[in-house]
């Protein structure tokens, strides 16, 4: 059996990413939040199995076995830091701290390191927004499992939640007023994974 845990920082996709794992074939769908401890724990009767990550479990993400696959989702730390949880009618915060973000970047370097890049996928939001049925394929080829239905087919995915900060003071205020070493983990993330830099 094959097992797959999706990871990465709250409000980068990995609830979509989660939902769209049910158009691969002989796949079971986990619909949780869980520690990467479940994939072990629930008998399923097909050839894979996927969950996604709880809240903390990017505090034990880079110790995860290696036989079990990493998608982990990213997304531009910009639109991360400035987002509410669906769940969040008041809006008085965002819903993702600096200081988290921070180790969650940590937690994905340290992952790689243990592993030597090897069983980790890296899904960019955005390229999924704008080539669903690309990033599936890709996908299909790492895990190797045969595509039921297209990502495009299955969900109507929506562009509406990329880059709000550019139209928005309040978002961009917040963003550079963020302390220098934030800044500096941003800049960093941003080289890493092909994001522009414009915090000074």
């Amino acid at each position: 059996m094959s097992r797959f845990y999706i990871a990465g920082c709250g409000r980068s996709g990995t609830t979509l990413m989660l939902r769209l794992f049910k158009n691969f074939e002989g796949c079971t769908v986990i619909f949780k939040e869980a520690p990467v401890s479940l994939l072990f724990e629930t008998e399923v009767n097909t050839l894979h199995v996927v969950t996604k990550r709880n809240a903390g479990a990017y505090k034990v993400l880079p110790e995860t076995i290696e036989v079990v696959k990493i998608i982990y989702m990213v997304r531009s730390p910009y639109d991360v830091l400035t987002s509410y949880h669906s769940k969040d009618t008041k809006r008085e915060s965002f819903y993702i701290d600096p200081e988290r973000w921070v180790s969650e970047f940590e937690s994905y370097k340290k992952l790689v390191e243990n592993r030597s890049g090897k069983g980790v996928h890296v899904v960019k939001y955005e390229e999924l927004i704008n080539d669903p049925d690309l990033v599936q394929r890709n996908i299909s080829q790492f895990c190797n499992m045969a595509i039921a239905k297209t990502f495009s087919e299955a969900e109507s995915i929506k562009a509406s939640s990329v880059e709000k900060f550019k139209s928005n003071d309040m978002f961009r205020n917040f963003l550079l007023g963020l302390d220098d070493s934030v800044k500096a983990s941003i800049k960093e993330f941003c080289e890493h994974f092909g994001y522009e830099y414009w915090l000074g």
